[in-house]
């Protein structure tokens, strides 16, 4: 699709050795039809395994949006972050809060939003992009284009 209409598929991890210990953000950019074309990894310095879920959605989110999609299907694993982040669930910790306002602040720029929470089983790569994220610096990102 052209213009304003690409859609894709955003699918996001986060991890911490430990809660809180050394965490990472981990995304992945699907075609529509499911193919993979990105993968993106943020480390995140020391952080608990729920700021790092959200670190994961605006990694993805903001990388979306850089890659020129404007309709997204948001896939997490974490049932607490999609809750919140759909606002059914009150978030009571400050940082979390924060973070989710950054999170529906970049996902406002999208023409449209679509978010489910999905199984563990099916957010593997998301799930590996975090877990590799942990041993890089906080604040680096990585980022692996898949399908040319």
């Amino acid at each position: 699709m052209q213009g304003n209409q690409r859609s894709c598929i955003l699918m996001f991890d986060g991890a911490s050795r430990g809660n809180p210990g050394p965490a990472g953000a981990g995304a992945a950019l699907f075609s529509e039809n499911r193919t993979l074309l990105y993968r993106f990894r943020q480390g995140l310095g020391y952080q608990t395994n729920n700021a790092a879920e959200y670190h994961a959605l605006i990694l993805g989110l903001n990388q979306a949006f850089y890659k020129g999609y404007r309709n997204i299907n948001i896939q997490g694993d974490s049932q607490l972050v999609v809750k919140q982040f759909l606002g059914e669930y009150n978030i009571n910790n400050p940082q979390l809060r924060s973070l989710c306002q950054e999170a529906s602040e970049i996902a406002r720029k999208f023409r449209s939003v679509n978010v489910q929470h999905i199984p563990r089983e099916w957010n593997s790569e998301a799930d590996a992009q975090a877990n590799r994220a942990i041993n890089l610096g906080d604040g680096q990102v990585e980022e692996e284009r898949v399908y040319y």
